[in-house]
């Protein structure tokens, strides 16, 4: 495909999606000059789930705020028109493209990244440009949607395109430009400027890979003043990237913290400080993003848990190599979070996708501890646990439920079945290696 034939598919495509309506009269008021608290906070109010979204963001424990914000009005008077209304873009973005998987390519998986590169980013920026730290949220979270329109396009080109990144080891946008002649950095500020988003998004979208391919942002990125977002947003990518790599870590995690050092001038353990942080808050948010269809429970309080500094120093003082843990988790931000977190304790850690997995890996490889997941796809986490408990070799294996789920039947219901214990999501890190610790030690 030549080079530039996607941009004109793109640009005349009929199809494209469109911001809601009060999206894009709140775009429309918060650009102007003589715009008012309570003209955005109104218009935001017009839609109740766009509102109530905005304040379960803003009040989450990623966005920075000690107290809670009870008004849309009273967070447009903290953090002002535009960052109040990019947030509501950016809500109502990842409204207008989520969809069922197509071709291989997961649109969940797709967008739990993206929230994570917004988690990302904030930690990043509070601490080389701490004022920016409101407004960085929504940039980093659109910052790929360009590779939303591409496999709505075209998908099998698209396809091709991640499996010649994924046999040449190379990196995405080397291998959109070969098979698409374009790249999603390029066709996400195509959509940016028809949806007349501001300019700092549309340059944040279009710039954020310059370090993979060139030393400086660009002149564009300048003379706006956007050096330093563009440069964090850049390394919020690779940081989300670290996070979810199941293979090449070590490699990943190199190249993530020498970029860090080089834009940003963080040292290793600033960075190795927040990607000890990013399991748990990538999940909070990924809830507030992508809820499954059932409300979560409650956290469970526990008097005797460590704090979340005690949890992370026990992280790293830990040696248990010969231990292994199963995790059946179909969620990906769920399943990599809790993965990283037991591998860095030092635990051996068996990934299973769905319960029907989950049930083999166990009579293979006769773990020390299984976590499953209620809901899973193939067969759900209270048949595989029954599964489990059916066999002799593994009656006593110690069980730990992962639920989302209010209805305390279903705790019930697994309890019953042979589990010895649950964890409510999203999941406190410190409650986690708590319970890992407590049935570990007692086999």
């Amino acid at each position: 495909m030549q080079n530039g034939d996607v941009l004109k598919i793109i640009e005349k495509a009929k199809d494209l999606p469109t911001l809601s309506t009060v999206a894009t009269r709140v775009l429309s008021v918060t650009s102007g000059a003589e715009t008012s608290v309570k003209e955005v906070a109104e218009l935001i109010e017009k839609d109740v789930a766009l509102s109530v979204k905005v304040l379960q963001v803003i009040n989450s424990p990623f966005y920075g705020f000690g107290r809670g914000i009870t008004s849309v009005s009273e967070a447009v008077g903290l953090m002002g028109f535009e960052q109040v209304g990019d947030l509501a873009l950016g809500i109502s973005v990842m409204g207008s493209f989520f969809q069922d998987d197509t071709f291989g390519f997961s649109f969940r998986h797709f967008w739990e990244r993206c929230v994570g590169n917004a988690v990302a980013a904030v930690k990043l920026t509070a601490l080389v440009k701490p004022d920016a730290s409101h407004s960085i949220f929504t940039a980093a979270l659109l910052q790929d949607i360009g590779t939303c329109l591409l496999v709505q396009n075209m998908p099998l080109a698209y396809g091709m395109a991640l499996g010649v990144a994924k046999e040449r080891n190379s990196h995405i946008v080397e291998a959109e430009r070969e098979i698409l002649g374009a790249d999603h950095t390029e066709v996400g500020a195509i959509l940016a400027d028809k949806w007349s988003l501001p300019i700092s998004l549309q340059i944040s979208i279009r710039y954020h890979h310059f370090a993979e391919f060139g030393d400086d942002p660009g002149e564009e990125v300048a003379n706006h003043h956007l050096s330093t977002e563009v440069k964090v947003i850049n390394v919020s990518n690779l940081m989300t990237k670290a996070f979810y790599e199941e293979e090449d870590v070590e490699g990943v995690r190199t190249a993530l913290t020498d970029r860090a050092e080089d834009l940003l001038k963080l040292k290793p353990d600033q960075v190795e400080a927040i990607l000890d942080q990013l399991p748990l808050e990538i999940e909070q948010a990924r809830l507030l993003f992508l809820p499954t269809s059932m409300e979560e429970v409650p956290p469970v309080v526990e008097k005797d848990v460590p704090d979340e500094e005690e949890a992370r120093r026990a992280i790293r003082k830990q040696d248990k190599s010969k231990h292994k843990i199963l995790v059946a988790e179909d969620s990906a931000a769920t399943r990599i979070a809790i993965s990283n977190m037991l591998k860095r304790m030092g635990y051996e850690v068996i990934i299973a996708f769905n319960g029907e997995e989950a049930v083999k890996l166990a009579r293979r490889e006769k773990p020390d501890l299984i976590m499953l997941d209620v809901l899973m796809p193939v067969m759900d986490g209270i048949d595989a646990l029954r599964e489990i408990r059916a066999d002799t070799q593994l009656r006593t294996t110690p069980v730990v439920m992962l639920t989302s789920m209010t209805d305390i039947r279903m705790v019930t219901e697994a309890i019953e079945a042979g589990a010895n214990d649950y964890i409510a999501k999203p999941f406190q890190v410190s409650l986690l290696i708590e319970r890992v610790e407590r049935y570990i030690h007692a086999r």
